[in-house]
């Protein structure tokens, strides 16, 4: 672990010598889902789980109602405060609190029952390591739970068999080559820290089959 961290130290060391502020958006104005600038803000906090370096703002539009990071994080700033977390130092306690999740899981998938009873293809979106999938296939063992993320854990999902396919990459990117597939998208622990939701949601609609 020693060894470990002192690798970890110095390739942190390297990516914050210039400092964060690359690693957001220019501070928005107008509400990225309806376009208003009546904003407050609704609160300050730091990286709570790595304590990794920053202060992050929340904002709310009130004409919609619409909460978002305020400014929010751009792809490399993305990628530097996701490091380490699905994968690397604190995979293990990640996985770990993910693994005792199963009835929430369960629970979730369940709210499709009297809309799609019997999904034959299910594409799970920021599917992790793929614990959402395995907790769903007891409600619904005969739908194929497929995953897409961005993180390298999406294929360890698919070499312990809790996925049928696993996709990596950007699901606005990907959508094309999956269209019409599925008839159902989840997008748990996902939508939430999406930078453009309009493009997210054309990929939902895009790899859903008719009804989905």
């Amino acid at each position: 672990r020693r060894a470990t961290a002192a690798a970890d130290r110095e390739r942190y060391d390297k990516l914050l010598a210039d400092g964060i502020e690359r690693f957001v958006d220019p501070e928005r104005t107008d509400c990225p889902v309806c376009g208003a600038t009546t904003l407050e803000e609704r609160m300050v906090t730091s990286d709570l789980i790595q304590c990794k370096p920053g202060e992050f703002r929340l904002d709310e539009f009130t004409t919609c109602g619409h909460v978002f990071q305020n400014p929010q994080l751009n792809p490399e700033g993305m990628d530097f405060y996701y490091a380490d977390f699905y994968g690397g130092t604190t995979e293990g306690v990640v996985e770990r609190a993910f693994a005792t999740m199963g009835p929430f899981y369960r629970a979730r998938a369940e709210t499709v029952r009297g809309i799609a009873e019997a999904p034959r293809r299910w594409l799970d979106v920021g599917g992790g390591h793929g614990h959402f999938c395995l907790s769903a296939k007891g409600s619904f063992p005969e739908t194929t739970f497929d995953a897409l993320d961005m993180n390298d854990s999406i294929e360890e999902a698919e070499r312990r068999g809790w996925t049928g396919r696993s996709y990596q990459g950007l699901f606005p990117d990907r959508a094309p080559e999956l269209a019409g597939r599925y008839d159902v998208v989840s997008m748990f622990h996902y939508l939430e820290h999406a930078r453009d939701l309009g493009a997210e949601l054309d990929a939902a609609a895009t790899v859903l089959g008719p009804g989905g």
